[in-house]
């Protein structure tokens, strides 16, 4: 995808397409980084951590 580039989504609320400009993704991008930081701030970012036991214990 370019930088530049336009992406259209279908919102099935409205039953129409959005078009998603650069500016738009940017703000976007912008937002989900200012979220995971304020995570990171709060705690370590493990998504794996403790979802499956290890398979095999080493002594």
């Amino acid at each position: 995808m370019s930088p530049v580039g336009h992406v259209r989504a279908f919102d099935a609320a409205t039953d129409e397409f959005i078009d998603y400009g650069p500016e738009a993704r940017a703000a976007a991008l912008a937002e989900v980084g200012t979220l995971l930081a304020s995570l990171v701030a709060d705690q370590d970012l493990w998504p794996g951590d403790g979802l499956l036991a290890p398979l095999a214990r080493r002594p």
